[in-house]
């Protein structure tokens, strides 16, 4: 066994302790082992759900490892169930997990007490599948800022590159609009930025050479004169640097990239040891997936929560024992450098189980057929990728897979892996050479191979094929060549669905709908597919079609306005948008686009309805951000497959990674890279990343300690060229085909694979020398460039299709409830008749996502009633949905203990206001806010206010989704009036929604999403409380306690708490698990009506503020009836 050769993984071996690291290599089932340790730790250690956390990198992934583990626990209870009974000695399964379930750790059949105790395990675990930790990285960074505390774990996550633009081009403008030289455009400095501000942890290169004297040679001097430019340059992209990270902070901004190197910065930091704990009391077993994709960050981020001692160095005091923590990867299929991945923390990570735990590799791989194998170990052979530890390892094939079911009729036999040579000098011919001989070779195969199938051998179909190629235009024309030819192809690229031409017409579209009595920006959405003019027609159009013109987009702007992105999507569609953009030869292509960008739309606004100017503006925001390559927005904005019916799947080898195909061609991997993708060079010097900026501060050859940082950069760029050679190669389960075309120059990383299969340079490949020493493996075939066969047989059979036929009853009463819905089934009802309704009226304040839609609206007033006095700066302000709006937001944004409150809340306000327009100034809207946020809250809080209520301790728009069990909503009312004291002010609204008022039958799900929730010290103990903002006009300007109870009652605000303090009583059952006590912690429910508010008012019974502070009995009786429709 050499350095880098480890023991084999087995899964029906002793489970792992401490840090382990699984090293896969592709199809050797990393996800397989990851479910098969879950199962296993939960049945035989007696984990629960819950204390499972499996982190991973992008939102597919999470979904296949949840369904994965989910299906195999279920597969486990129903082992466990048909076995209870059995002779232990007696084989139904051959699944080496399955079997270790049965046995001990001495191997033998366990006790059938054991047997029932594991059984009774995964049940219960099946059932709380869903509290157990299964996330992307970003999602478990959220958590641990949550954990922390604070707003900050709320900050919405966008790109923010039009800000760092702004900043940059504010900067010029101050600095070197005079006589002063910039050392750098505003394009090169933003490119700087944005590379250090995705790599955190490395420094720009500053080669600092002595002043040689003025008797130095002239070669010297410029050295000296050079490096103190570059000195210069890199001064100011850090302090841009920081400018960002500050405003980021300031205006509660955040990215994929700083959400982590936030959670990491608080994790490694003596702030982080309670988060530490958290976590390590939390989890028992923690599995990191796809681990070669990591950086540095997340690695220290992952150690210090996991791992970890005070003896290894770390900053935080951490106490707790480490976490059972698994690692799995393959460092051969690292590659993604340009998100910013970094092999060296892979790399680090093995070191560090090398030294402290256990190394183990998986070896069987269950994807490709053994003939397959053969040939990649002898393409692969002993190949390092990058790093001398980085080395190919043979696997095993499964053990049903040493003969192939794929066979091609009538044609001599031939090995498993195939290579066509070109043999054509220049890079366009070969490659037209190679998509002519790809196109014969696909219908080829289409017409004579077949796959055997359930036994029985199978047309090889369209979909079985992949074709993988290395850049977005060589996907499109491959797919083009294969349509034109009567074969169904369809391409997907890594391109951004936002530089696709459906984003144009979605650009034009949007600007016509802000601004529908422009000509000219009607004209232009005329032009889109969602119009269909052409140019002679728009030439053509009278003043009469104009004005038809601009009045349907008038109406689609309404449509957008009233109900969202799902009806103006319904009125697109409705005039025949599919049909005009599929009469195009890109049509599919086009309208998978379409549907794409209005899925990103709809779910950017939750199908909430949007002005036509913010839709503009969100067009605009997310277009600004199509470049970057962060984990999240590319996997969001990768255009995707444009038909997923029988075709062939055209890919670039980034979107094939993870994916396998019955049969793989690769035309085009012999061409070099394209080469860098943007970002700065940069590269590991003495255990130190290093980002060369020479060529920015002057366009000459590197300094020689920038040659370093460049020649690392080469290494690992062609390391990594090696590994998407490797990925691509590793795609096919029976057949794998790859073309190749010597190079006139340079040395593209194919060629070195081929070089060293036969231990010769790149430049001196012989492809016969290598087919013969492959022993049979790899066969060599001379690709031809003459048109393509006819397609022999129907590429796409059309099946009989038959009216499924419906055998059960289908519910129709399951839905998702609110607050609002249950209000607005009820009818009037909701609404119970108070005294004194007549004199006040109830205003509709805030839109649906920021919590508004919960508002009633009487008579729509806009002032109050003339003879009434403002007794407070908000009592003249106006009325309606968009102040209300405009209220809550300005709240979100700023930090109530801020000693620049008065300037924030004015900045806030008036940035608002921007969009928004408002009878009221943004400085007089503040002060009136500032107002309400000195007045002493009462009740529990007594003199407190809300500007003692820290960011730490406030979380802003709580979302909750509870399961809601089969129940009569007067059900909530009748077990409230069980347990509430009759002298409450709210009490009668109970009395009459019992009675009948609240009617509604409910099934579903319960969501909402509270204001704010906070967090108080009473004595030595947290307190929690709910505070909802009212901006609600009572045009008497009565804000006291009765006429305060009337609105609650009015307007159904007592249901309303009452769902909110359930919900907030089991996040704090959740979040703070055993140290919860209710019955001291949960204090209620503030509903503070702003314009009531005031510092002046008495604490014992404040104006604007009312309070719901039900028995907790009451509380805890509804969270049982919640969940199982029964009280008790």
């Amino acid at each position: 066994m050499t350095d880098h050769e480890y023991e084999a993984f087995d899964l029906a071996g002793p489970l792992p302790t401490g840090i382990t690291l699984l090293q896969a290599s592709a199809g050797t089932g990393k996800t397989f082992a990851l479910a098969a340790l879950a199962v296993r730790s939960i049945a035989e250690l007696g984990l629960s759900a819950s204390e499972l956390c499996v982190v991973t990198f992008t939102e597919a992934a999470t979904s296949e490892l949840r369904g994965r583990i989910r299906e195999r626990i279920a597969e486990a209870i129903a082992h466990l169930e048909a076995t209870a009974h059995l002779d232990p000695d007696v084989a139904i399964t051959t699944d080496p997990v399955l079997i270790a379930l049965g046995r001990g750790t001495d191997g033998q059949p366990i006790e059938s007490a054991e047997h029932l105790l594991r059984l009774a395990r995964l049940r219960t675990a099946l059932d709380e599948f869903d509290t157990a930790t299964i996330s992307t990285i970003h999602g478990f960074c959220s958590r641990v800022l949550a954990i922390a505390g604070g707003a900050s774990a709320d900050t919405p996550i966008s790109s923010d590159t039009d800000h760092i633009v702004e900043l940059i081009n504010d900067l010029f403008v101050s600095r070197f609009s005079g006589s002063t030289p910039a050392p750098v455009t505003p394009a090169q400095l933003l490119r700087a930025v944005e590379t250090r501000l995705k790599l955190p942890d490395a420094r720009l290169y500053r080669w600092n050479v002595d002043d040689p004297g003025p008797n130095a040679g002239a070669r010297v001097r410029n050295e000296f004169t050079r490096s103190g430019k570059i000195a210069v340059v890199a001064d100011l992209v850090d302090e841009v640097v920081e400018l960002v990270l500050q405003q980021r902070t300031d205006q509660r901004r955040r990215t994929y990239d700083s959400l982590i190197t936030d959670a990491r910065a608080h994790i490694v930091s003596s702030d982080g040891v309670g988060t530490v704990a958290s976590l390590r009391a939390r989890f028992s077993l923690v599995m990191i997936d796809e681990f070669q994709d990591t950086d540095q960050v997340q690695w220290s981020m992952f150690r210090t929560a996991f791992l970890d001692s005070n003896s290894q160095g770390i900053s935080s005091p951490v106490t707790s024992s480490p976490v059972t923590t698994v690692l799995v990867g393959d460092p051969k299929q690292s590659i993604y450098r340009f998100r910013s991945a970094e092999l060296s923390a892979y790399l680090g990570a093995l070191e560090y189980a090398r030294t402290n735990g256990r190394v183990f590799s998986l070896r069987v791989n269950w994807r490709s057929d053994r003939a397959v194998l053969d040939g990649l170990d002898h393409l692969f052979g002993g190949l390092a990728f990058g790093d001398p530890r980085i080395v190919f390892e043979s696997v095993d094939a499964a053990p049903d897979h040493d003969v192939s079911p794929f066979a091609i009729a009538g044609a001599p036999a031939t090995a498993a892996v195939e290579l066509r040579t070109i043999g054509v000098s220049g890079a366009p011919a070969a490659r037209t050479v190679a998509f002519a001989d790809l196109v014969a070779e696909i219908i080829r195969l289409l017409n004579t191979a077949t796959i055997e199938r359930d036994g029985i051998a199978q047309p090889l179909r369209p979909s079985d094929i992949g074709v993988l190629v290395r850049s977005n235009a060589d996907a499109s024309r491959c797919a083009r060549a294969l349509n034109e030819a009567g074969v169904p192809a369809a391409s997907s690229s890594a391109d951004s669905v936002l530089g696709s031409t459906a984003a144009r017409h979605w650009r034009w579209l949007a600007d016509a709908l802000a601004r529908p009595s422009s000509a000219s920006l009607v004209r232009t959405a005329a032009t889109t597919w969602f119009i269909g003019l052409d140019g002679p027609s728009i030439a053509a159009l009278t003043d009469e079609r104009l004005s038809e013109l601009i009045e349907q987009v008038r109406g689609w702007a309404t449509d957008l306005t009233e109900g969202g992105l799902p009806r103006l999507m319904a009125s697109l569609r409705a005039g025949g948008l599919a049909g005009r953009v599929l009469a195009a030869p890109s049509g599919e292509r086009d309208l998978t686009d379409l549907e794409h960008i209005a899925e990103l739309l709809q779910s950017a606004t939750s199908g909430r309805p949007i002005s036509p100017a913010a839709l503009s503006d969100l067009l605009t925001g997310m277009s600004a951000g199509a470049g970057d390559t962060e984990a999240e927005s590319t996997e969001l904005l990768g255009r995707r497959i444009d038909r997923d019916d029988d075709t062939v799947k055209v890919l670039t080898l980034h979107k094939a990674k993870g994916l396998e195909f019955p049969v793989v061609l690769c035309p085009t991997l012999w061409a070099a890279p394209s080469g860098s993708r943007g970002s700065l060079k940069h590269g590991e010097v003495g255990g130190q990343r290093l980002i060369e900026i020479c060529k920015l501060a002057s366009n000459a050859e590197p300094l020689k300690g920038y040659k370093d940082v460049v020649a690392a950069d080469k290494q690992e760029t062609d390391g990594e060229e090696l590994r998407l050679i490797y990925v691509a190669l590793t795609r096919a389960r029976h057949r794998l085909v790859v073309w190749w075309n010597p190079p006139a120059s340079g040395q593209p990383p194919l060629a070195t694979v081929l070089g060293a299969a036969i231990g010769t340079d790149a430049k001196n490949v012989e492809v016969a020398a290598l087919v013969a020493a492959s022993n049979g493996t790899i066969s060599e075939v001379a690709a031809v460039s003459g048109p393509p066969p006819a397609l022999a047989r129907a590429a796409v059979p059309t099946p009989t299709l038959e009216v499924a036929s419906i055998s059960r009853n289908l519910r129709d009463d399951w839905r998702i409830w609110s607050f609002t819905a249950i209000n607005s089934a009820s009818g009037d009802h909701a609404s119970p008749s108070a005294p004194g309704a007549a004199v006040w009226q109830v205003q509709p304040e805030a839109a649906p996502l920021l919590g508004g839609a919960d508002e009633f609206a009487g008579d729509d007033p806009e002032t109050l009633d003339p003879a009434t006095p403002a007794l407070t700066p908000l009592q003249s302000a106006p009325a309606g949905p968009a102040f209300g709006t405009l209220v809550h937001s300005a709240l979100e944004r700023v930090d109530f203990t801020s000693g620049e409150l008065d300037a924030e809340l004015t900045s806030a306000c008036a940035a608002l206001m921007n969009h928004r327009p408002l009878a009221i100034a943004p400085a007089a809207l503040a002060s009136g806010l500032i107002n309400a946020l000195q007045a002493p809250l009462g009740g529990p809080l007594g003199s407190t206010s809300l500007v003692e209520v820290t960011q730490v301790d406030r979380r802003n728009e709580l979302d909750f989704d509870l399961p809601l069990a089969a129940f009569d909503a007067s059900k909530i009312a009748s077990v409230m009036l069980d347990h509430l004291p009759s002298t409450d002010p709210l009490h009668p609204w109970f009395v009459e929604a019992a009675a009948g008022a609240l009617d509604v039958s409910l099934d579903g799900m319960l969501t909402g999403s509270i204001d704010l929730v906070a967090r108080t010290v009473i004595g030595d103990q947290p307190c929690f409380w709910i505070a909802d903002y009212k901006t609600n006009l009572i045009r008497t300007g009565d804000y006291s306690g009765p006429a305060l109870a009337t609105a609650m009652h009015h307007s159904g605000y007592a249901l309303q708490a009452t769902i909110y303090l359930v919900a907030l009583h089991r996040f704090l059952r959740w979040r703070l698990g055993a140290a919860y006590e209710p019955q001291s912690q949960l204090l209620g429910a503030a509903y503070l009506f702003l314009r009531g508010m005031d510092p002046a008012n008495d604490s014992a019974d404040p104006a604007g503020v009312h309070w719901f502070q039900p028995p907790l009995a009451a509380i805890e009786a509804l969270d049982l009836l919640f969940a199982t429709g029964a009280a008790s």
